[in-house]
């Protein structure tokens, strides 16, 4: 989606690759099988650093500490690019709370180390500990954010 969202914001003339997994497709990018890819931070921030791939952008609101020299897609003049990939620890439906308020606790403590959080800084990523609500209104955000890229992409499932 963000493939087809860098389409019509900047009029590229690129053709969409699906691939099952996005560690595919940085593959084939390392492989020079493919020009380019959109990968979140923590899957490509180590290639970056070894030289293997050149990044050009990020599509974050701010600069990535990792690869600070690494341009923003607004600072090129491209607003308007969906921000940032993230990761999450989720639990079927129907969890009980009292599980779900223990798994949060554990994940928030565990993102509150210095190993944990140097780890993901490292990586390019941003720990954000969120509780078991504010996760939930974010995944709102969500929904609601990129429903509004497919909207304005047209992008259909195959």
């Amino acid at each position: 989606m963000c493939g087809e969202m860098f389409k019509r914001i900047t009029g590229a003339d690129i053709v969409f690759v699906p691939y099952k997994t996005a560690a595919q497709a940085a593959t084939d990018v390392l492989a020079g099988q493919m020009n380019m890819t959109f990968e979140g931070t923590t899957a490509i921030v180590p290639h970056i650093k070894s030289g293997q791939v050149r990044a050009l952008a990020v599509t974050s609101p701010h600069r990535i500490a990792e690869i600070s020299d690494v341009p923003t897609m607004d600072e090129l003049g491209y607003p308007g690019m969906p921000p940032d990939s993230w990761q999450a620890i989720v639990a079927p439906a129907g969890t009980p709370s009292a599980i779900v308020a223990k798994i949060n606790k554990a994940v928030n403590e565990g993102l509150a180390t210095a190993a944990v959080r140097d780890r993901i800084l490292a990586l390019g990523g941003e720990p954000q500990p969120k509780s078991v609500d504010e996760f939930a209104a974010f995944i709102a955000s969500q929904y609601q954010r990129w429903g509004e890229v497919i909207r304005i992409t047209g992008v259909t499932l195959n």
